[in-house]
């Protein structure tokens, strides 16, 4: 309900945005003073690392260890811009990287490439001198990835990683069919009614089913898996009717890294329609 008068509204810190916040650490899990540190899909603090899943957050301010349970033991982690190892060869950040976005290799060295989809964000370079990188931490975002939050119409909670569609109530439903238009890969693993995060664009980690090469266009399996696409073909087997049916598959992104049977591989997301036989 909007407002009908004034409200005593809380801040949170000192400042407009708070520059450190204490988080719930998952079970099983040590942060280590100086390391970065990460949410992963439950909410919980790790130490970061090269999976696209994760959030970066910032910095710890102190080790902790946490038990067997998730939310146990909490670790205040200081936000702002940190000096990080750099990376070599071609991901070896420089000067001329300063105010673009840079990813992170594991908890203290950053790169200057995702590695075809392999690794989170880390944040903006702000400076690089005497083999670091001060990056800002987890203010940049990649403006290739657009995710939607959608109603999951049925127990997603098995699915995750896979390709789903919406149904005719707007509710993120699995696919069905091989080759089929989905709306993007399912990131979270929803309960039923549960919101389900569905990335539609940008790099993904997808299930395979089968050997997949590098640069191949992907379609979706009717259990959700990648497939190479097929390209379209008009069935002509009614003698030429004017409404010769096309068949083929509906292109939902190409392959960043190769696929194998029942594995993650990385997928660059866009979906679009079948591809032709021959292009022209």
């Amino acid at each position: 309900m909007a407002l009908t008068a004034d409200r005593d509204t809380p801040r949170y810190g000192s400042e407009a945005v708070p520059d450190d916040l204490s988080l719930p650490m998952a079970a099983n899990t040590t942060c280590y003073r100086g390391g970065v540190v990460a949410l992963n899909r439950s909410g919980y603090a790790v130490p970061a690392s090269a999976d696209i899943t994760l959030v970066v957050v910032g910095v710890g301010a102190q080790k902790v260890v946490n038990g067997s349970v998730a939310g146990d033991s909490s670790i205040k982690v200081e936000r702002g811009a940190f000096g990080l190892a750099n990376s070599s060869g071609d991901d070896l950040i420089t000067s001329a990287d300063v105010m673009r976005p840079c990813f992170l290799v594991d908890d203290q060295t950053v790169a200057r490439t995702s590695a075809m989809g392999t690794r989170p964000i880390a944040g903006r370079v702000m400076r690089v001198e005497d083999g670091r990188v001060f990056v800002e931490l987890g203010v940049s975002e990649d403006p290739s990835v657009r995710e939607l939050l959608i109603e999951a119409g049925g127990d997603l909670s098995a699915l995750i990683n896979t390709f789903v569609k919406v149904n005719s109530s707007g509710q993120a439903v699995a696919a069905s069919a091989a080759g089929e238009s989905c709306r993007g890969v399912l990131m979270n693993a929803p309960a039923s009614g549960a919101v389900a995060i569905v990335r539609t664009n940008g790099p993904a980690r997808v299930l395979a089913s089968a050997s997949i090469n590098p640069g191949v266009d992907v379609a979706t399996t009717i259990a959700g898996l990648t497939k190479a696409a097929v390209a379209a073909t008009v069935n002509t087997n009614d003698a030429g009717s004017t409404t010769d049916a096309v068949a083929g598959s509906f292109v939902m992104g190409w392959a960043m890294t190769a696929g194998t049977n029942g594995n993650l591989h990385s997928v660059f997301l866009h979906p679009m329609g079948a591809i032709p036989t021959t292009a022209a």
